[in-house]
């Protein structure tokens, strides 16, 4: 039996929905997605002179993957109207949105729920108790899939670094930091520290991702694993280097 949903919005039935006049259609809907936005308690353009974007994010939820967590960022565009005044005198107004999909492990390996659990698993109270953590951290993935996998991959190559399993190609020089290849991936290489997962090429039967954690480590990590599988098989091979944010 599903439980109840931790919004402030009214429910109605798929048919209730659907029987909706225009009007009403509308009204229900954009209701329906300000309840779930955080509120906005600050806008900013940050680096930048003139406003671009304001960010606004869903309250966390639960996947059908044990242990992964997710909310939405929803990104309002603006764009100048006139060309002067220019800098923050510039008139701006609304144009578009983006969204992109933000994602937190609670725990690994990730694994999939059963069919019988994974409707439920929206109403997750696990990640229900991450509304109230500001010090959470949440990383970028292109679905839960990918963000599972990525996830699982991690744990295992720290695990093999650690326990010398297997040894680490050669790292990119890091100016400021003093530890070795392998300290430094099993110091950083922490799902807590994961902030980006992007995928790279691989051989057949394997997977590659570049992986940023910790701020400033690029991981990129292959390993081999079954088709429909979350887990890999083996670590075949762990790099890492120190990458600069420009702003």
């Amino acid at each position: 039996m599903l439980s109840a949903p931790l919004t402030t919005a009214a429910a109605e039935t798929t048919r209730e929905m659907m029987k909706l006049s225009p009007s009403a259609a509308d009204k229900t809907a954009k209701r329906d997605l300000l309840s779930i936005l955080k509120p906005v308690d600050k806008i900013s353009s940050g680096m930048l002179v003139r406003l671009r974007r304001i960010a606004m994010q869903t309250e966390p939820y639960g996947t059908a993957l044990k242990g992964l967590c997710r909310m939405d960022e929803l990104s309002l565009r603006y764009a100048p109207t006139a060309a002067e005044p220019k800098g923050r005198d510039q008139p701006i107004q609304p144009v578009g949105v983006e969204a992109q999909a933000l994602f937190h492990a609670l725990q690994g390996p990730i694994t999939v729920l059963a069919p019988s659990s994974a409707e439920d698993a929206v109403w997750s109270e696990d990640c229900d108790r991450l509304r109230s953590s500001a010090d959470i951290k949440w990383f970028t993935a292109k679905d839960a899939m990918e963000a599972a996998k990525a996830v699982n991959v991690l744990i295992a190559a720290t695990y093999a670094v650690r326990s010398g399993q297997i040894t680490p190609q050669p790292c990119s020089t890091f100016p400021t930091n003093k530890r070795t290849c392998a300290q430094t991936i099993v110091d950083e290489g922490q799902i807590s520290k994961l902030d980006d997962v992007e995928t790279c090429s691989a051989s057949a039967g394997q997977v590659c991702y570049e992986l940023d954690v910790g701020s400033f480590i690029r991981l990129t990590i292959i390993a081999s694993i079954g088709e429909g599988v979350m887990a890999p098989a083996k670590i075949i091979s762990v790099s890492a280097e120190q990458y600069v944010i420009v702003t």
